[in-house]
């Protein structure tokens, strides 16, 4: 199989991941060959991840943010879920684990792979987003602990 994923949470399509077979087939097995569909069941039981944030104002993916603009926080588990005044999103400064800016709980979307939200302000140089809540991933069951996830890269504002 050949092909590149942008990420480990990437998904599998024929475009971008075709299937080769390197030995000599006729052609009842050619024409199989152009049905084979394959299906990427992920890593097994993640404790969430987010993948990318695009900024709905300029396009960019985990890279710069636009003042006050929508941005849109792709992932995997990362529903907010809980008590408002402990969960939510949050952009973190690097190196200080204190320096943490809400970002408003008028979220537009709210899902388990996807949330929509206003980049709060002022937010000075590089930041981490975190993600802060109970969500398990199964319905009505939420977790005992708060869960909190951190992407793996940094933003900054505009």
């Amino acid at each position: 199989m050949g092909g590149v994923l942008g990420n480990e949470h990437g998904s599998v399509g024929k475009a971008k991941n075709k299937l080769f077979v390197r030995f000599r087939a006729l052609c009842g097995l050619r024409k199989i060959l152009g049905l084979i569909e394959v299906i990427s069941e992920g890593m097994a039981e993640t404790a969430g991840y987010i993948a990318e944030i695009e900024d709905a104002a300029t396009g960019l993916v985990n890279d710069v943010l636009a003042l006050g603009k929508m941005f849109t926080l792709w992932g995997g588990k990362i529903k907010i879920e809980g008590d408002p005044r402990k969960t939510g999103v949050f952009f973190c400064q690097p190196g200080s684990p204190a320096v943490a800016v809400k970002v408003s709980d008028n979220l537009a979307v709210n899902d388990p792979s996807k949330i929509v939200g206003i980049v709060p302000e002022p937010l000075p140089g590089d930041w981490y987003i975190e993600v802060r809540a109970y969500y398990s991933g199964s319905a009505g069951k939420p977790l005992k602990e708060m869960r909190t996830i951190r992407s793996k890269f940094t933003v900054r504002q505009a």
